[in-house]
């Protein structure tokens, strides 16, 4: 009787270690969760002010040059910068 006591005694054992393996590894799974959920609200804060800092400016400037289509090219261009220097507008346009 004394061996079919071990045998329960062990089998008890071996199901309680796999259940406090599971448990760890459901612990440790919600951990990483819960890092990836702040990891992630914290990139997208970032982003988010990167875009407002950085994004406002630089169309701001850009929307109010005015544009136009650029001689001997099917792209549009800014109109000041070609209207600075034409000249050498066309020599770098030659010279590809």
């Amino acid at each position: 009787m004394a061996e079919t006591e071990n045998k329960a005694a062990s089998v008890v054992n071996v199901a309680f270690a796999v259940a406090g393996a599971a448990v760890a590894v459901y612990i440790v799974f919600r951990i990483a969760v819960a890092i990836y959920y702040l990891v992630s609200k914290v990139a997208f804060a970032v982003a988010r002010a990167a875009i407002a800092t950085f994004g406002s400016t630089s169309t701001s400037t850009t929307t109010n040059k005015k544009t136009m289509k650029a001689p001997g090219k099917n792209v549009r261009i800014f109109r000041d910068d070609f209207a600075g220097d034409p000249k050498s507008y066309f020599r770098k346009l030659r010279n590809k």
